[in-house]
């Protein structure tokens, strides 16, 4: 175990140290922290601190006042790689644009995604999240940079080069089809990472809407991202990630109940259950959806007009520098 006193130390310390929640073994890709919150005791108005210690896993851009729940610097470690670099996500969602969130395009028409025009590397949320996007416009339809160099998130370019501590990564976006969510959480790990074929779907005229134009997966490098469906389903419990995730698409699903789900402020609420992912597909009319994570928890669909809110998700270089427990009162520091 890591004191709180010791020196500062890379995420490959945490391999072998084992902090509360993270894996022993493999998951897909790498060691993740797995845990199942209390819903009787962590909804509504409870205090949520029973789901607080599922996982120690909270991770700062900051120190003092800069590191509570609420706080745009913190954030959370979905896994660490067996290299020692860190995956994490945002702990509160970027909403602020709107009350309804962000869209992935301004543009939608299924016969366009056909020929490939909605793949994520083309999506406007995928270039203001990397801050590539251009204009001044705001709001759901705008076109600004949101993340990476955009205002209101320019701390990571600024302070302490913490920018040049994320590195750029071969991001693998797959396919991922309705029927696909009745399969284990290592198939869809395969699934979307291009090692496993997924039917797309069909149009009524029984015609394979994507068969010359989609790839099974695609590889993009970039900085930021969004969370894959695979993670979601991983962060539940190490032995549910070997049965079929059917129920995640209900409300009743255990799979609901996940530290992922229950992030920010120890609670499932708004504020961070309506989330995109970054697994897309054609439905069984041959509509195009992405997916996203509703606010109760269940996995749905919406098309790329839709409003919700992101997560962004990067991975830190392995020489980065922590200090700290990864408990919400001590989290792991980074280091200038």
């Amino acid at each position: 175990k890591i004191s709180t006193k010791e020196a500062t130390f890379t995420a490959s310390k945490l391999i072998t140290s084992k902090p509360k929640g993270l894996s022993s073994k493999v998951l897909g890709d790498m060691y993740r922290f797995v845990g199942a919150c209390d819903a009787a005791v962590d909804a509504g108005t409870a205090s949520g601190t029973a789901c607080k210690g599922v996982v120690d896993n909270f991770v700062c851009f900051g120190n003092g006042a800069k590191c509570d729940l609420t706080s745009d610097y913190m954030y959370r470690i979905i896994g660490i790689t067996e290299d020692g670099e860190m995956k994490l996500i945002k702990n509160t969602a970027i909403r602020e644009e709107t009350i309804n969130g962000f869209r992935l395009d301004n543009v939608y028409d299924d016969s366009s995604c056909y020929n490939g025009n909605c793949m994520w590397s083309k999506l406007l949320i995928f270039k203001r999240l990397n801050g590539t996007s251009s204009g001044s416009s705001t709001g759901a339809s705008g076109n600004t940079n949101i993340f990476v160099n955009g205002s209101a998130y320019s701390y990571m370019a600024t302070t302490s080069d913490w920018y040049k501590k994320i590195f750029d990564y071969n991001w693998w976006y797959g396919s991922a089809y309705s029927s696909a969510i009745n399969v284990t959480a290592d198939q869809m790990y395969k699934i979307e990472t291009g090692q496993q074929a997924v039917d797309q779907g069909y149009t009524s005229s029984g015609t394979h809407p994507n068969a010359a134009v989609w790839p099974n997966s695609q590889k993009v490098s970039a900085k930021v991202g969004l969370m894959y469906l695979h993670d979601y389903y991983y962060s539940y419990s190490l032995d549910y990630a070997k049965n079929t995730f059917a129920n995640c698409y209900g409300v009743e699903g255990e799979c609901v109940n996940s530290w992922l789900h229950f992030s920010h402020n120890g609670k499932s609420d708004d504020n961070l259950g309506e989330v995109f992912v970054t697994s897309w597909g054609f439905d069984a009319r041959g509509s195009f959806d992405y997916h996203f994570v509703g606010s109760l928890g269940n996995i749905l669909g919406a098309n790329l007009i839709s409003s919700y809110n992101i997560r962004p998700v990067f991975y830190l270089l392995n020489t980065v520098k922590l200090k700290g427990s990864g408990t919400v009162a001590d989290p792991f520091i980074v280091q200038a």
